[in-house]
């Protein structure tokens, strides 16, 4: 398992938070999502054979959030 944690802007509550993580967790590889909208955070363990940083990185922004 890996671990990666993106700086994320544009998340404004609980639910930007509820978005991210479910989408995240859709994917396959994807063992934990963590966001926090007031640390502009997403945290992301994930089985690096399956998935990769970039996938989850466009999924983030894919939900309408910027990677910085």
């Amino acid at each position: 398992m890996k671990t990666i944690v993106y700086n994320v802007k544009g998340m404004m509550c609980g639910g930007c938070e509820s978005r991210v993580t479910k989408a995240v967790l859709a994917l396959s590889g994807a063992n934990e999502c963590h966001a926090d909208h007031k640390e502009e955070k997403v945290e992301v363990i994930y089985d690096e054979s399956l998935l990769d940083a970039r996938k989850i990185q466009e999924t983030i922004e894919d939900c309408g959030y910027d990677v910085m």
